[in-house]
């Protein structure tokens, strides 16, 4: 597979506040990714070969005379821009001199705006027609939190427990082949549970996750 050279531009910022209030370590930030790619493209060809230490390629009745077949078959195209804007706050509570607490909670708006083609990709397929481009304009809301808790039993020893929720759709790159991609939100729910034990020279931990993914 050959891609060729792509223009992309990439940018991203953020900016935040932070403000000690009494046992609270208080954040609220905005971030802002920025991700654009002016018509990207692959050019696929297939080939065997033999099984050796230096392998050859194999010429045969369907290649052509260095040995490929199948130029741009299955070829990828996208085009657009992709833009994430978040804003998103967090906390460090420490709750006592044992008890630690800590949560957060993200939102973020995610646009897509491009183009794409549902044209199959056959032997020897090129673009040749500005009718074979679909427009891509999407907008999806995200939601993301996390909440995370350790307590100390003694002074080197105690217990952790974590739990972090993530929600995604598909990006930009997913319009790349000849068929509609599933946009729908996936959703990631993570826990885990677990002791740690911790001195000036080690740090010992030990926790059970879970994990799920979910498509709605």
């Amino acid at each position: 597979m050959y891609t060729p050279e792509t223009p992309i531009t990439s940018v991203a910022g953020r900016f935040s506040l932070n403000k000690q209030l009494g046992n609270h370590n208080v954040t609220f930030g905005v971030l802002e990714q920025f991700y654009h790619v002016n018509q990207f493209t692959s050019n696929r060809a297939f080939f065997f070969q033999s099984v050796e230490p230096q392998p050859q390629r194999l010429i045969g009745p369907n290649t052509d005379a260095d040995g490929f077949y199948n130029y741009n078959a299955g070829g990828e195209y996208h085009s657009g821009t992709e833009n994430k804007l978040s804003v998103y706050g967090t906390d460090e509570w420490k709750v006592t001199d044992n008890f630690n607490l800590s949560y957060g909670l993200h939102l973020r708006n995610h646009i897509l705006d491009g183009e794409y083609s549902l044209t199959p990709r056959t032997v020897g397929f090129s673009f040749t027609d500005a009718n074979q481009f679909d427009q891509i304009n999407k907008s999806f809301f995200q939601i993301a939190g996390s909440l995370n808790a350790t307590y100390n039993i003694t002074k080197n020893f105690g217990v952790l427990a974590n739990f972090l929720y993530t929600e995604e759709n598909r990006r930009l790159e997913s319009y790349s082949q000849a068929f509609e991609p599933n946009t729908n939100k996936i959703k990631s729910p993570l826990g885990a549970f677990g002791v740690f034990w911790n001195t000036n020279w080690i740090q010992l931990i030990s926790q059970a996750t879970y994990l799920k993914k979910i498509i709605t």
